[in-house]
């Protein structure tokens, strides 16, 4: 086994949208396991538009919080697109380096992934000497995301999207092959999605709910609710989609197409024998509410994550039965732990 991969029990993936929600960290995890590494806990920690600087200013809840043993990490797609001083860059993530190895994780630097347009890869190509410096002065191990991607492109593979920056399929494999070609694993790659243990997928789910952008949340309707089958989603949705609905996510709520200003709401069932704590973890689009028993535990109207465990909060259940419902404009998950 790697050195890298020695006694990893926590293996943490940070990034932007090229994370956030993707299959590939997924991926990789079921070919280290296929190939017999004991089961890592995976958490992805990707946020959709962060710079550098966004990702730093939320690593110690995002990361250190999660004690990772090995963190896969890259940025910069968004700092090249916005101009971005290349120092503020380097800065931002030469200091979160320094933290996750002074939490005592191992660290797999990636270095940026190509964009197709070739005025944006130049300026993505001037981080790269940054990343390999990094790398060198904190004692990580890098994989060459740019180079691969690159050479994959001349083979003809496709790559990216419309917009030239974010994946395709073949763009997500390129990924995961270039994290494990770093971490000394040869074998086939598995294109396997595992549902996120504990999470809760029989809801009802209501009719559709008219609700714009900082609207409160409409009183849930009194009738029409029905059982939620994910399997027309996956069925119909697109391959980019698909993963989150293997994960255990419920999508769509009322909502065919983004931007249509409605809503759903959803609800479950918990049972306990007893009363207990538990923790509940939580992703999906803005907005995004849960209630438990009634209360109001958890308001997040920003974007923080679409994979399954984006944010966790505390909560008391009852003895018997506990009433969860949500709210949501399109995509959620909810686990319990």
């Amino acid at each position: 086994m790697h050195p890298m991969l020695m006694d990893v029990r926590r293996l943490l993936f940070l990034g932007d949208s090229l994370t956030d929600g993707a299959a590939w960290p997924d991926w990789v995890v079921e070919t280290l396991v296929g190939q017999g590494m004991p089961r890592p806990r995976l958490h992805n920690a990707g946020v959709a538009g962060d710079t550098a600087a966004r990702m730093r200013a939320r690593y110690r809840a995002d990361v250190l919080a999660r004690h990772p043993d090995l963190v896969v990490m890259h940025g910069g797609t968004n700092d090249a697109n916005r101009g971005v001083p290349v120092a503020d860059y380097a800065r931002d993530m030469a200091a979160m380096v320094r933290g996750i190895r002074a939490a005592g994780a191992r660290v797999l630097v990636l270095t940026p992934p190509a964009m197709r347009d070739a005025e944006r890869d130049a300026r993505l190509r001037l981080l790269i000497p940054l990343v390999l410096d990094i790398a060198a002065r904190h004692g990580c191990s890098v994989a060459d995301a740019h180079g691969a991607f690159r050479a994959a492109a001349a083979r003809g593979a496709e790559l990216w999207g419309p917009d030239g920056i974010h994946h395709r399929l073949d763009g997500w494999r390129t990924m995961a092959r270039c994290v494990l070609d770093a971490l000394g694993c040869a074998a086939p790659l598995a294109e396997v999605t595992p549902p996120e243990p504990g999470a809760l997928t029989a809801w009802s789910v209501s009719p559709p709910v008219p609700w714009r952008e900082g609207d409160p949340y409409p009183p849930p309707p009194a009738a029409g609710w029905i059982p939620y089958d994910g399997s027309p989603a996956v069925r119909e949705t697109s391959w980019w989609q698909a993963c989150w609905l293997d994960r255990g996510g419920v999508m769509p709520l009322g909502r065919p197409e983004a931007g249509n200003g409605v809503g759903a709401y959803a609800e479950t069932v918990l049972s306990t024998d007893s009363a207990r704590d538990a923790v509940l973890s939580i992703g999906g689009s803005p907005p995004l509410a849960v209630w438990v028993n009634g209360a109001l535990v958890w308001d997040n109207r920003l974007p923080h994550g679409y994979h399954p465990d984006a944010d966790r909060v505390c909560v008391m259940l009852r003895a018997g039965e506990n009433r969860l419902r949500v709210f949501s404009t399109w995509l959620f998950h909810v686990a319990i732990g």
